[in-house]
Protein backbone atom coordinates (compact mmCIF):
# COMPACT_ATOMS: atom_id res chain seq x y z
CA UNK A 1 0.00 0.00 0.00
CA UNK A 2 1.47 3.34 -1.10
CA UNK A 3 1.55 6.20 1.42
CA UNK A 4 -0.85 9.05 0.64
CA UNK A 5 0.54 11.76 -1.61
CA UNK A 6 0.63 15.41 -0.63
CA UNK A 7 0.53 18.46 -2.87
CA UNK A 8 -0.97 18.45 -6.35
CA UNK A 9 -0.59 14.68 -6.82
CA UNK A 10 -2.62 14.01 -3.68
CA UNK A 11 -5.23 16.58 -4.70
CA UNK A 12 -5.70 14.95 -8.13
CA UNK A 13 -5.74 11.43 -6.67
CA UNK A 14 -8.45 12.45 -4.15
CA UNK A 15 -10.51 14.23 -6.84
CA UNK A 16 -9.92 17.58 -5.14
CA UNK A 17 -8.51 18.87 -8.46
CA UNK A 18 -9.37 17.83 -12.00
CA UNK A 19 -5.82 17.81 -13.35
CA UNK A 20 -2.32 19.19 -12.83
CA UNK A 21 0.14 20.49 -15.38
CA UNK A 22 3.84 19.75 -15.74
CA UNK A 23 4.10 16.57 -13.64
CA UNK A 24 6.99 14.11 -13.85
CA UNK A 25 6.03 10.49 -14.57
CA UNK A 26 7.05 8.05 -11.84
CA UNK A 27 5.96 4.50 -11.14
CA UNK A 28 4.44 5.16 -7.72
CA UNK A 29 2.46 8.15 -9.00
CA UNK A 30 1.08 6.12 -11.90
CA UNK A 31 -0.60 3.79 -9.38
CA UNK A 32 -2.79 6.55 -7.93
CA UNK A 33 -3.37 8.92 -10.87
CA UNK A 34 -3.66 8.78 -14.67
CA UNK A 35 -1.31 10.53 -17.06
CA UNK A 36 -1.72 11.99 -20.51
CA UNK A 37 0.89 11.20 -23.13
CA UNK A 38 4.18 12.83 -22.15
CA UNK A 39 5.04 15.97 -24.09
CA UNK A 40 8.52 16.81 -22.85
CA UNK A 41 11.59 15.10 -21.43
CA UNK A 42 13.15 17.18 -18.68
CA UNK A 43 16.40 16.01 -17.05
CA UNK A 44 17.82 16.90 -13.68
CA UNK A 45 20.84 19.16 -13.64
CA UNK A 46 22.39 21.73 -11.30
CA UNK A 47 23.60 25.30 -11.29
CA UNK A 48 26.46 26.95 -9.42
CA UNK A 49 28.12 30.32 -9.14
CA UNK A 50 29.67 31.76 -12.28
CA UNK A 51 33.42 31.34 -12.75
CA UNK A 52 35.33 33.80 -10.58
CA UNK A 53 38.54 35.67 -11.39
CA UNK A 54 41.57 33.83 -10.10
CA UNK A 55 44.25 35.57 -8.05
CA UNK A 56 46.28 37.85 -10.34
CA UNK A 57 49.31 38.22 -8.07
CA UNK A 58 51.37 35.98 -10.38
CA UNK A 59 50.10 37.59 -13.59
CA UNK A 60 53.62 38.74 -14.53
CA UNK A 61 55.00 35.20 -14.70
CA UNK A 62 51.92 33.37 -15.99
CA UNK A 63 52.56 34.13 -19.69
CA UNK A 64 55.33 31.49 -19.66
CA UNK A 65 55.40 28.03 -18.15
CA UNK A 66 57.96 27.34 -15.38
CA UNK A 67 60.18 25.36 -17.78
CA UNK A 68 60.31 28.34 -20.15
CA UNK A 69 61.32 30.69 -17.32
CA UNK A 70 63.99 28.25 -16.15
CA UNK A 71 65.33 27.91 -19.69
CA UNK A 72 65.34 31.68 -20.15
CA UNK A 73 67.33 32.27 -16.93
CA UNK A 74 69.86 29.59 -17.89
CA UNK A 75 70.30 31.08 -21.37
CA UNK A 76 70.58 34.59 -19.88
CA UNK A 77 73.43 33.59 -17.55
CA UNK A 78 75.14 31.48 -20.21
CA UNK A 79 74.93 34.27 -22.78
CA UNK A 80 76.49 36.69 -20.29
CA UNK A 81 79.39 34.30 -19.76
CA UNK A 82 79.85 33.66 -23.50
CA UNK A 83 79.80 37.35 -24.40
CA UNK A 84 82.21 38.22 -21.58
CA UNK A 85 84.58 35.44 -22.68
CA UNK A 86 84.31 36.52 -26.33
CA UNK A 87 85.20 40.09 -25.42
CA UNK A 88 88.26 38.93 -23.46
CA UNK A 89 89.44 36.68 -26.31
CA UNK A 90 88.91 39.43 -28.89
CA UNK A 91 90.78 42.05 -26.86
CA UNK A 92 94.37 40.96 -27.85
CA UNK A 93 93.36 41.00 -31.52
CA UNK A 94 92.68 44.72 -31.34
CA UNK A 95 96.45 45.41 -31.32
CA UNK A 96 96.40 44.55 -35.04
CA UNK A 97 93.60 47.04 -35.67
CA UNK A 98 93.56 49.65 -32.86
CA UNK A 99 91.17 52.05 -34.59
CA UNK A 100 88.32 52.32 -32.09
CA UNK A 101 88.79 52.45 -28.37
CA UNK A 102 87.14 49.38 -26.85
CA UNK A 103 87.96 48.03 -23.44
CA UNK A 104 86.79 44.66 -22.18
CA UNK A 105 83.80 45.12 -19.82
CA UNK A 106 83.55 43.48 -16.42
CA UNK A 107 81.24 40.51 -15.98
CA UNK A 108 78.65 42.60 -14.12
CA UNK A 109 78.62 45.12 -16.97
CA UNK A 110 78.32 42.31 -19.51
CA UNK A 111 75.44 40.72 -17.66
CA UNK A 112 73.60 44.04 -17.38
CA UNK A 113 74.04 44.62 -21.11
CA UNK A 114 72.68 41.17 -21.95
CA UNK A 115 69.74 41.65 -19.59
CA UNK A 116 69.10 45.18 -20.88
CA UNK A 117 68.88 43.86 -24.44
CA UNK A 118 65.88 41.77 -23.30
CA UNK A 119 64.14 45.05 -22.42
CA UNK A 120 65.03 46.66 -25.78
CA UNK A 121 67.71 48.89 -24.23
CA UNK A 122 70.50 50.18 -26.49
CA UNK A 123 74.19 49.78 -25.55
CA UNK A 124 77.63 50.17 -27.07
CA UNK A 125 78.64 46.61 -27.93
CA UNK A 126 82.05 45.21 -28.75
CA UNK A 127 83.12 45.88 -32.34
CA UNK A 128 84.96 42.59 -32.71
CA UNK A 129 83.36 40.10 -35.14
CA UNK A 130 82.97 37.25 -32.64
CA UNK A 131 81.09 39.20 -29.96
CA UNK A 132 79.01 40.87 -32.69
CA UNK A 133 77.65 37.53 -33.88
CA UNK A 134 76.69 36.63 -30.31
CA UNK A 135 74.99 40.00 -29.83
CA UNK A 136 72.97 39.73 -33.06
CA UNK A 137 71.67 36.26 -32.19
CA UNK A 138 70.85 37.37 -28.65
CA UNK A 139 68.97 40.47 -29.84
CA UNK A 140 66.86 38.32 -32.22
CA UNK A 141 66.16 35.85 -29.41
CA UNK A 142 65.25 38.70 -27.03
CA UNK A 143 62.97 40.35 -29.58
CA UNK A 144 60.95 37.18 -30.16
CA UNK A 145 60.81 36.37 -26.43
CA UNK A 146 59.80 39.89 -25.40
CA UNK A 147 57.13 40.14 -28.11
CA UNK A 148 55.65 36.79 -27.07
CA UNK A 149 55.70 37.79 -23.40
CA UNK A 150 54.00 41.15 -23.98
CA UNK A 151 51.35 39.55 -26.20
CA UNK A 152 50.55 36.86 -23.64
CA UNK A 153 50.54 39.35 -20.75
CA UNK A 154 48.15 41.64 -22.63
CA UNK A 155 45.89 38.68 -23.37
CA UNK A 156 45.88 37.61 -19.71
CA UNK A 157 44.78 41.11 -18.64
CA UNK A 158 42.18 41.31 -21.41
CA UNK A 159 40.80 37.81 -20.80
CA UNK A 160 41.82 36.92 -17.23
CA UNK A 161 41.90 33.34 -16.03
CA UNK A 162 38.66 32.14 -14.44
CA UNK A 163 38.03 29.44 -11.89
CA UNK A 164 36.99 26.04 -13.32
CA UNK A 165 33.30 25.23 -13.58
CA UNK A 166 31.44 22.14 -12.36
CA UNK A 167 29.60 20.29 -15.12
CA UNK A 168 29.15 16.71 -13.91
CA UNK A 169 27.92 15.01 -10.75
CA UNK A 170 31.32 13.41 -10.32
CA UNK A 171 32.96 16.83 -10.24
CA UNK A 172 30.30 18.11 -7.84
CA UNK A 173 30.66 15.35 -5.23
CA UNK A 174 34.46 15.63 -5.34
CA UNK A 175 34.42 19.42 -4.91
CA UNK A 176 34.08 21.50 -1.75
CA UNK A 177 30.56 22.59 -2.78
CA UNK A 178 27.41 21.60 -0.91
CA UNK A 179 24.26 20.77 -2.87
CA UNK A 180 20.55 20.55 -2.39
CA UNK A 181 17.02 20.75 -3.76
CA UNK A 182 13.93 22.82 -3.13
CA UNK A 183 11.25 20.31 -2.11
CA UNK A 184 11.65 16.95 -0.37
CA UNK A 185 8.28 15.82 -1.66
CA UNK A 186 8.96 16.49 -5.33
CA UNK A 187 9.82 13.93 -7.99
CA UNK A 188 13.51 14.86 -8.08
CA UNK A 189 13.89 13.99 -4.40
CA UNK A 190 11.98 10.71 -4.82
CA UNK A 191 14.01 9.70 -7.87
CA UNK A 192 17.33 10.29 -6.10
CA UNK A 193 16.08 8.57 -2.95
CA UNK A 194 14.92 5.42 -4.78
CA UNK A 195 17.91 5.18 -7.13
CA UNK A 196 20.31 2.27 -6.71
CA UNK A 197 23.14 4.03 -8.56
CA UNK A 198 26.00 4.63 -6.06
CA UNK A 199 26.68 8.13 -7.37
CA UNK A 200 23.02 9.13 -7.03
CA UNK A 201 22.90 7.65 -3.53
CA UNK A 202 25.91 9.76 -2.57
CA UNK A 203 24.15 12.84 -3.93
CA UNK A 204 20.97 11.94 -2.03
CA UNK A 205 22.82 11.59 1.29
CA UNK A 206 24.36 15.07 0.89
CA UNK A 207 21.14 16.90 -0.03
CA UNK A 208 20.35 20.15 1.77
CA UNK A 209 16.90 21.64 1.34
CA UNK A 210 16.51 25.36 0.57
CA UNK A 211 13.21 27.19 1.19
CA UNK A 212 12.21 28.59 -2.23
CA UNK A 213 13.28 28.62 -5.86
CA UNK A 214 14.67 32.17 -5.82
CA UNK A 215 16.47 31.62 -2.53
CA UNK A 216 18.00 28.41 -3.89
CA UNK A 217 19.26 30.25 -6.97
CA UNK A 218 20.62 33.13 -4.88
CA UNK A 219 22.51 30.64 -2.69
CA UNK A 220 23.95 29.01 -5.81
CA UNK A 221 24.94 32.42 -7.20
CA UNK A 222 26.57 33.81 -4.06
CA UNK A 223 27.96 30.78 -2.21
CA UNK A 224 29.56 27.40 -2.83
CA UNK A 225 26.19 25.72 -3.21
CA UNK A 226 24.87 23.69 -6.15
CA UNK A 227 21.11 23.77 -6.68
CA UNK A 228 19.70 20.57 -8.22
CA UNK A 229 16.41 20.68 -10.10
CA UNK A 230 14.80 20.16 -13.51
CA UNK A 231 16.65 21.90 -16.34
CA UNK A 232 13.64 23.62 -17.94
CA UNK A 233 12.31 24.74 -14.55
CA UNK A 234 15.71 26.17 -13.65
CA UNK A 235 16.51 27.84 -16.96
CA UNK A 236 13.09 29.47 -17.10
CA UNK A 237 13.58 31.10 -13.71
CA UNK A 238 17.16 32.10 -14.48
CA UNK A 239 15.94 33.73 -17.70
CA UNK A 240 13.40 35.79 -15.75
CA UNK A 241 15.21 36.81 -12.54
CA UNK A 242 18.91 36.10 -13.06
CA UNK A 243 19.65 37.28 -16.61
CA UNK A 244 20.66 40.86 -17.42
CA UNK A 245 19.17 42.98 -20.17
CA UNK A 246 22.17 42.07 -22.34
CA UNK A 247 21.48 38.34 -21.91
CA UNK A 248 24.29 37.68 -19.41
CA UNK A 249 23.42 34.97 -16.88
CA UNK A 250 24.33 35.35 -13.24
CA UNK A 251 24.71 31.58 -12.73
CA UNK A 252 26.48 28.72 -14.42
CA UNK A 253 24.25 25.80 -15.47
CA UNK A 254 25.97 22.43 -15.78
CA UNK A 255 26.38 21.14 -19.32
CA UNK A 256 25.48 17.54 -18.42
CA UNK A 257 22.19 16.04 -17.28
CA UNK A 258 21.12 13.04 -15.22
CA UNK A 259 17.89 11.22 -14.25
CA UNK A 260 15.74 12.09 -17.25
CA UNK A 261 11.99 12.26 -16.57
CA UNK A 262 9.00 12.45 -18.89
CA UNK A 263 6.62 15.35 -18.23
CA UNK A 264 2.86 15.04 -18.70
CA UNK A 265 -0.47 16.16 -17.27
CA UNK A 266 -1.80 14.38 -14.19
CA UNK A 267 -5.53 13.52 -14.21
CA UNK A 268 -8.07 11.86 -11.94
CA UNK A 269 -8.06 8.07 -12.02
CA UNK A 270 -10.39 6.95 -14.79
CA UNK A 271 -10.77 10.46 -16.26
CA UNK A 272 -12.89 10.17 -19.45
CA UNK A 273 -11.14 13.11 -21.10
CA UNK A 274 -7.59 11.78 -20.82
CA UNK A 275 -7.53 10.28 -24.32
CA UNK A 276 -8.82 13.52 -25.85
CA UNK A 277 -6.11 15.52 -24.10
CA UNK A 278 -3.47 13.02 -25.19
CA UNK A 279 -4.67 13.25 -28.79
CA UNK A 280 -4.32 17.04 -28.83
CA UNK A 281 -0.89 16.87 -27.19
CA UNK A 282 0.29 14.45 -29.89
CA UNK A 283 -0.85 16.85 -32.60
CA UNK A 284 1.09 19.71 -31.00
CA UNK A 285 4.17 17.51 -30.69
CA UNK A 286 4.03 16.40 -34.32
CA UNK A 287 3.72 20.03 -35.45
CA UNK A 288 6.72 21.07 -33.30
CA UNK A 289 4.65 23.75 -31.59
CA UNK A 290 5.46 22.75 -27.99
CA UNK A 291 9.22 22.97 -28.45
CA UNK A 292 8.80 26.28 -30.27
CA UNK A 293 6.64 27.68 -27.46
CA UNK A 294 9.13 26.63 -24.81
CA UNK A 295 12.04 28.22 -26.69
CA UNK A 296 10.16 31.47 -27.26
CA UNK A 297 9.04 31.76 -23.64
CA UNK A 298 12.48 31.15 -22.14
CA UNK A 299 14.25 33.49 -24.54
CA UNK A 300 11.66 36.28 -24.39
CA UNK A 301 13.56 39.40 -23.14
CA UNK A 302 10.35 41.13 -22.05
CA UNK A 303 9.95 38.62 -19.20
CA UNK A 304 13.29 39.49 -17.59
CA UNK A 305 13.21 40.92 -14.09
CA UNK A 306 16.89 40.60 -13.27
CA UNK A 307 17.98 41.36 -9.72
CA UNK A 308 20.41 44.29 -9.93
CA UNK A 309 23.93 43.40 -8.80
CA UNK A 310 27.29 45.15 -8.95
CA UNK A 311 28.26 42.86 -11.80
CA UNK A 312 25.20 43.74 -13.90
CA UNK A 313 25.65 47.45 -13.19
CA UNK A 314 29.19 47.30 -14.61
CA UNK A 315 28.24 45.46 -17.78
CA UNK A 316 29.20 47.33 -20.93
CA UNK A 317 31.55 49.69 -19.07
CA UNK A 318 35.29 49.87 -19.55
CA UNK A 319 36.82 48.28 -16.46
CA UNK A 320 40.12 49.85 -15.27
CA UNK A 321 42.92 47.63 -14.03
CA UNK A 322 42.89 47.20 -10.29
CA UNK A 323 45.42 46.26 -7.66
CA UNK A 324 44.50 42.60 -8.18
CA UNK A 325 45.96 42.69 -11.70
CA UNK A 326 49.00 44.86 -10.93
CA UNK A 327 50.02 43.67 -7.48
CA UNK A 328 52.84 41.64 -9.03
CA UNK A 329 54.50 44.87 -10.17
CA UNK A 330 54.38 46.21 -6.62
CA UNK A 331 55.92 42.97 -5.35
CA UNK A 332 58.81 43.36 -7.79
CA UNK A 333 59.26 46.99 -6.73
CA UNK A 334 59.38 46.05 -3.04
CA UNK A 335 61.78 43.16 -3.65
CA UNK A 336 64.04 45.41 -5.74
CA UNK A 337 64.04 48.13 -3.10
CA UNK A 338 64.84 45.59 -0.39
CA UNK A 339 67.73 44.18 -2.43
CA UNK A 340 69.05 47.69 -3.14
CA UNK A 341 68.88 48.57 0.57
CA UNK A 342 70.82 45.43 1.51
CA UNK A 343 73.51 46.15 -1.09
CA UNK A 344 73.72 49.77 0.01
CA UNK A 345 74.13 48.66 3.63
CA UNK A 346 76.82 46.14 2.63
CA UNK A 347 78.75 48.79 0.69
CA UNK A 348 78.40 51.27 3.52
CA UNK A 349 79.97 48.93 6.09
CA UNK A 350 82.44 47.06 3.89
CA UNK A 351 83.90 50.02 2.01
CA UNK A 352 83.68 52.77 4.59
CA UNK A 353 87.13 54.13 5.66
Amino acid sequence: MLPPFAGVIGAVARYEADFSLNVALTGDRAEVIDYTVDYFNDPLTFCTTKPRLLNQSLALIKPFQPMVWAGFLIVLVAMGLFYHAACIVAQPLKTLNPAPKDTSPSFSQTFLKIFGACLSQGFHWSEADGPRVLVVTWIIFSLVTLTSYVAMLTASFTLPTLSPTLNTLEQLVESDFSWGIQDQGAADYQLLKSSQVPLYQKVYKGLKVCPSLDECLIMARDTKYAFITWRLYMEDRIAIRFTSVTGERQLHVATTDFVHADIAWAMNPGCPFRKKFSQQIRRLLEAGIISKWLSQIINDPTRRQAIDTEETRQEGQLQPLGLGQLQGVFYILMIGNAAAFLLFTEELFMHSP
